[in-house]
This record gives structure tokens, sequence and C-alpha cells, in this order.
């Protein structure tokens, strides 16, 4: 019985460790999808086409340390083992 129970913990540990990244990078596509078809404001003194370097730059960052933090995770496993 306990260790039915600690099985369920573990697998539920193991989606939201699946799902929370996830769920973070779709909405991170999401906003990114939103803010591109926004109009620059006249005002801007930095050009769109800089703004956009800089948007995907980001965002390519962001999801290299995603990709990071998951392959740490499979280094240090199998280093353990």
């Amino acid at each position: 019985m306990r260790r039915r129970r600690w099985r369920v913990v573990v697998l539920a540990l193991a989606a939201l460790y699946f799902l929370v990244p996830l769920l973070s990078a779709l909405g991170f596509l999401a906003m990114d999808r939103a803010v591109a078809g926004v109009p620059a404001l006249p005002s801007t003194p930095v050009p769109p086409v800089a703004l956009r370097s800089w948007r995907e730059a980001i965002l390519a960052a962001y999801l290299m340390l995603i990709a990071g933090a998951f392959a740490a995770n499979l280094l240090r496993s199998r280093l353990a083992r």
C-alpha cells in the first residue's frame, strides 16, 4: 500500500517535471506570436528589425535553457549510475 502511494507521487512529480517547462515554453511562444502582430510605435527610436532580432535571440536563449536543464538532468542521472 505504501509503495503504491509512493509510485503515484513519483509519477505526479515526473509529470510536473515535464509539463511545467513545456507549458511555460508554449506560453512564451504564444506571447511571442501575440507581440509579433503588434505594430511598432511611431515614436520608437529603435528600428523594428532590431527589436525582432532581439526578440528572436531571447526566445532562442530561453529554449536553450530549457533544453540544457533537461540535458543536465539526463547527464546527472547517468553519472549517478
